[in-house]
């Protein structure tokens, strides 16, 4: 349980930073609260959600900016950073698996959390339908591959790491013949 707590940690602190400092656009607030940090998570995490077709040149959801192929390296990145950690293939993909579904469900919150952010209730009712019929309807590609996806990476990368490990612990003695 404690690698399983750390892998997703790590996981998620990187999706987190690198969505933040990667996808960050400025929005116009009318009033400054707490809740604003859910306007700032959304803005991170949107982009995240379509890896595959963000790397084709499709805008993000909602008919956000073209990020190219930054968000599938942010997904890689992150199972890559988590597999060299754990190294352990079942646990890193377990860890990944989770780290990708509570980036899912933190994007669904921060939607509805964020909503007495935004300036009216039309404008928020409209870009939030948006982005969910976008990603839910039109682009189920990219749902699956962030949670197939990097998972795979990171229990390749674990297994890549474990087996290195095993073979440099293999002694001179396990060669010397009496």
């Amino acid at each position: 349980m404690r690698d399983f707590t750390i892998g997703l940690a790590v996981g998620w602190s990187v999706l987190t930073l690198l969505g933040v400092l990667l996808f960050h656009t400025p929005q116009p607030v009318d009033h400054v609260t707490q809740l604003n940090i859910f306007r700032e998570l959304l803005s991170a995490y949107t982009p995240l959600l379509t890896p595959l077709s963000s790397a084709m040149g499709a805008s993000s959801l909602g008919g956000g900016a073209a990020y190219g192929v930054l968000p599938l390296l942010s997904w890689l990145t992150a199972s890559g950073i988590v597999g060299v950690s754990l190294r352990n293939p079942a646990k890193s993909a377990k860890a990944t698996f989770a780290t990708a579904l509570i980036i899912l469900l933190l994007w669904i919150t921060s939607a509805f959390i964020a909503a007495p952010t935004w300036g009216d209730s039309k404008t928020w009712l409209n870009t939030v339908d948006a982005m969910a019929s976008d990603l839910l309807l039109n682009r189920p590609i990219d749902l699956l591959s962030a949670l197939i996806l990097p998972p795979a990476v990171s229990a390749l990368t674990a297994s890549i790491l474990e087996k290195r490990s095993m073979r440099a612990e293999i002694t001179e003695e396990d060669y010397l013949f009496y």
